[in-house]
């Protein structure tokens, strides 16, 4: 079978209502079967032109994904699935937005959600449908972010300073103008489509360029080294105030500390799970070293497993052909190492299945596994990965985890949620 029809035409002619139409790429009707798409784009010849253009990008971008990224179990070509269809359509009309909804999900995930779909699909944007929680999230995996770079600059001044080198080529030009020149171009981008208006979302995003504007100098592009973008990274940190409103919070202080992620206690399991990394030992004794110079450190036991015996008929993970990743015993070695070495606290999450990448028997495995533990239920499909109910989480693994945390004396933070401490 032929991946897709002809990318090229002669002759494009419309049919009896005057619309021209495309068939591109395949999925599976209400039979099963594979077809092809009809989309309809318009009746101006140029306009649906343009249009196919953006389908065609589109379709590149499935076939490129599938089996890294995307994947429909039954499936061995690349179809078209609801997500990326319902794209393809909104692109036929010559939309350019696609209003990403708010399943009631951690704000976090929302806003990487929208970031992640924006950098798969960037022949569309990809907007919010709860701005409140988008920014709220944006705002909280910035912090995660700074956080990290912190940590990497620590480790950095350990073997020496970081070179400051300019980041920005030297060149005619200032901050301001080209902060300008991004608002002029914001202008045109954020325009409601067929008028002069601007997004809500539009203006949005110029009063924050303008606020940069405010609270920065005018400086040459050329002068844009480390020490003048940390400097300005510093004003932020600093939470200034906003015109005429309070502040909400105290001013944050920045922390450098490293996060270290120890899941497994045995090399077999690491061995299993996560064979590229590090041995169990050396992490251990990475974390000792980084411990013995007094950088703060936070453990990730991250994720955790669903372990054996199983609260169903099959008892064992082994019954489904999977190593014992986690046991009770190694749960309790990984947080005494914790407790002794003085981390911080722990960060935990449970574990998620994403789309087969390179180790599809191990992941076929998992899902007949979690589907097991679901049942009568079914496992949540969220984020591009199947996860455990809340409530078979919570009893099956978290629960038990927390207890070991709390006889041990050491704070297990949930991941996403208390995991940016300011001391």
């Amino acid at each position: 079978m032929e991946k897709v029809g002809s990318r090229r035409r002669k002759t494009w002619i419309p049919d009896k209502e005057g619309r021209y139409a495309r068939q591109l790429g395949w999925k599976r009707n209400e039979q099963g079967k594979l077809v092809q798409h009809k989309f309809y784009l318009g009746v101006d010849e140029r306009q649906a032109e343009r249009r196919n253009h953006k389908l065609e990008e589109l379709w590149d971008r499935v076939e490129e994904l599938w089996g890294q990224i995307i994947h429909l179990p039954g499936n061995d070509q690349p179809i078209w699935e609801n997500l990326t269809l319902n794209i393809g359509k909104r692109l036929a009309k010559g939309e350019c937005e696609f209003t990403v909804p708010y399943a009631y999900e951690d704000p976090a995930d929302y806003a990487r959600k929208i970031h992640t779909l924006n950098k798969w699909y960037p022949m569309i944007r990809f907007v919010p449908e709860d701005h409140g929680r988008y920014e709220s999230g944006a705002e909280f995996t910035k912090g995660l972010v700074d956080n990290e770079i912190a940590s990497i600059l620590s480790v950095a001044e350990l073997f020496g300073n970081l070179p400051n080198k300019p980041v920005v080529p030297a060149g005619d030009g200032t901050l301001h103008q080209a902060l300008d020149d991004y608002i002029e171009w914001l202008k045109v981008d954020q325009r409601e489509p067929g008028t002069d208006r601007i997004k809500t979302w539009g203006w949005t995003q110029i009063r924050e360029v303008e606020r940069l504007k405010e609270k920065h100098q005018d400086m040459s592009l050329s002068s844009l080294d480390l020490e003048a973008i940390e400097s300005m990274i510093r004003v932020w940190r600093s939470r200034p105030n906003v015109k005429g409103k309070p502040l909400q919070a105290g001013p944050i202080r920045r922390q450098r500390q490293v996060q270290v992620s120890l899941a497994f206690w045995r090399d077999e399991a690491r061995a299993a799970y996560d064979p590229c990394a590090p041995t169990v030992e050396e992490r251990k004794e990475g974390i000792r070293a980084l411990r013995a110079v007094g950088i703060p450190v936070i453990l990730r036991i991250d994720p955790l497993f669903p372990r054996s015996p199983l609260p169903i008929q099959a008892s064992s993970l082994r019954d489904f052909g999977l190593t014992e990743a986690q046991t009770l015993n190694d749960l309790e070695h990984l947080v005494a190492f914790a407790r002794d070495v003085g981390v911080r606290h722990v960060v935990y999450s449970t574990a998620k299945i994403v789309q087969p990448r390179g180790r599809p028997v191990m992941t076929v495995a998992a899902k007949r596994a979690v589907r097991a533990l679901c049942a009568p239920g079914k496992p949540v499909w969220r984020d591009f990965s199947w996860r455990l109910p809340p409530e078979i989480a919570e009893r099956h693994i978290i629960q038990p985890f927390r207890e070991i945390c709390r006889r041990a004396g050491i704070a297990g933070k949930f991941c996403m949620r208390d995991l940016v401490e300011i001391p």
